[in-house]
């Protein structure tokens, strides 16, 4: 079951309900979260004369700061705490740990107050800071006094580490100001939407998730509309290939692709469905690319494009469009007769470009139909957005609306099935942002859906597998000189670390 990511409002009822049933406190629940923290910072950070600065605020996120700072200095680590009073109130659990610490050694205490000149603030200019500010209490613009502290924060040459969520991001909502930038982020238990949104992202650094013990009968009847894929939930979805079988058992692609100027995007998507476990694969493209295509790739076939309308259909089992196609006039017709078939569809690039400018056909298209547009190409199909925030809530509603799966491509890629749910993709690294990498996905969809793979299945998949292979050709190139074929050559070794993990 992939893990859900649950509103914060939520989150506060599935404490109230973990206390109740396991019959503890809700400062014990801050006892947790702080050890779990701090059993991750002392695996990661061992040199314990590296100065540690918290900065809390007064409420539960601040808590879970003292409890920290307490169990670093129990382990000999120099900690300074600067308590930001960022409101006259402070938690009961904030109270409680702050009276555990005036025994404590090793521990310097700074306590901040709106409009306290900020030269007296003592900054660290390297080392580690930990942000236990706001956590998921940000919900409002920062005044500029406090805004004027995450930004100094900001500047300073240190490891920066948020506990739970970066201060000034809000969990489900588009920030106002700057949040702390984080080299990384500890959330516990369930991650928040805004880790996965692009303009938010960039803050999180590396993001670890830690159990705390919450109730998990709780979090199981909590509904979510997000989810984050993991592994797990990749693994099981593999077929498996019986020893008897022969090409035909494994599915007939047909890709539509390239173009006088775009052979390249037909090669690579047919090569990459090649390596997806295909049986046949057949480019219906024009015949200037044909040399080009089977020098690279003699496992696959070729066909004219315009000899398409004879295509015997009963012998394909999926079909993809758009690769490198162009804008030839032609491209009506093609679509006019794929449309007619009752064959599970992947749509990329120009296909979706083409669809950009023809939108009644997003009315023809069927269920087991997936579109994987970037961002520029869904703002073309669906209307440009303000934020990462409102551009997947019109992602949601154009899957559900025309019965389709969509494919969001970005750093974190977004499934998006036709029911409404958003599934997060893990894998894949900045340097699979080059050409040809979407052709490689089509592909690589185009495979699995003549494998007889159910769409959502597919996407979900494909994706995965998609960005492993990204990160496993990393450890052989860099992110500047990773090129899409990379990723082609570790799809095995993607595959195959799904099947032995």
């Amino acid at each position: 079951m992939p893990i859900k990511i649950i509103a914060s409002p939520n989150i506060k009822l599935i404490e109230e309900e973990s206390i109740i049933e396991q019959n503890i406190q809700s400062v014990d629940l801050m006892e947790r979260a702080g050890t779990a923290f701090t059993d991750w910072f002392t695996q990661h950070f061992k040199d314990i004369k590296v100065p540690v600065q918290i900065f809390c605020g007064t409420g539960n996120n601040g808590g879970d700061g003292l409890v920290i700072a307490r169990l670093l200095a129990q382990k000999f680590y120099t900690v300074q705490i600067i308590i930001c009073h960022l409101s006259g109130l402070e938690s009961d659990n904030f109270k409680l740990n702050k009276k555990k610490l005036p025994s404590m050694q090793g521990i310097q205490i700074f306590e901040l107050f709106e409009n306290d000149p900020l030269d007296q603030i003592p900054f660290l200019n390297e080392g580690i800071v930990i942000d236990a500010l706001l956590g998921t209490g940000t919900n409002r613009k920062l005044i500029p006094y406090w805004q004027n502290i995450l930004d100094i924060i900001n500047t300073k040459n240190t490891i920066k580490i948020a506990v739970d969520i970066p201060s000034g991001m809000p969990s489900e909502a588009m920030y106002e100001g700057t949040p702390i930038c984080c080299d990384y982020t500890i959330s516990f238990q369930c991650p928040k939407l805004s880790f996965f949104i692009p303009e938010s992202a960039k803050y999180v650094g590396d993001l670890t998730l830690i159990p705390i013990g919450l109730s998990m009968d709780a979090i199981e009847k909590t509904p979510s509309t997000y989810f984050l894929t993991t592994e797990k939930d990749i693994q099981p979805l593999i077929k498996k290939r019986n020893r008897f079988s022969n090409k035909n058992n494994f599915g007939h692609a047909l890709i539509i692709a390239g173009s006088s100027t775009m052979p390249g995007a037909a090669s690579l998507a047919g090569r990459s469905c090649m390596r997806s476990g295909v049986g046949l694969c057949t480019i219906a493209t024009i015949p200037d690319c044909f040399n080009i295509i089977l020098s690279r790739t003699p496992e696959l076939m070729c066909m004219n494009l315009l000899e398409i309308k004879q295509m015997s259909w009963n012998r394909i089992n999926s079909i993809a469009i758009g690769p490198g196609i162009g804008h030839a006039d032609y491209i009506h017709e093609i679509f006019d007769i794929i449309l007619h078939q009752d064959k599970p569809m992947v749509i990329d690039a120009d296909g979706l470009n083409f669809i950009s400018k023809e939108k009644s056909l997003l009315n023809q298209l069927k269920s087991n139909t997936i579109l994987t547009p970037h961002i520029g190409e869904f703002d073309r199909l669906f209307g440009p957005s303000e934020n990462g925030f409102e551009r997947l809530e019109k992602a949601r509603l154009a899957a559900q609306k025309y019965h389709v799966i969509i494919i969001l491509k970005g750093a974190n890629t977004a499934v998006v099935n036709e029911d409404g749910c958003v599934y997060f993709n893990q894998t894949g690294n900045s340097g699979m942002a080059t050409a040809g990498s979407g052709d490689v996905l089509t592909g690589i969809i185009a495979g699995l859906l003549a494998q007889s793979y159910q769409p959502l299945d597919a996407a979900l998949t494909a994706v995965w597998i998609h960005g492993l292979s990204g990160d496993h050709a990393l450890q052989q190139q860099s992110v500047e000189s990773l090129i899409a074929s990379d990723i082609i050559d570790h799809l095995g070794l993607s595959f195959n670390t799904l099947r032995t993990n």
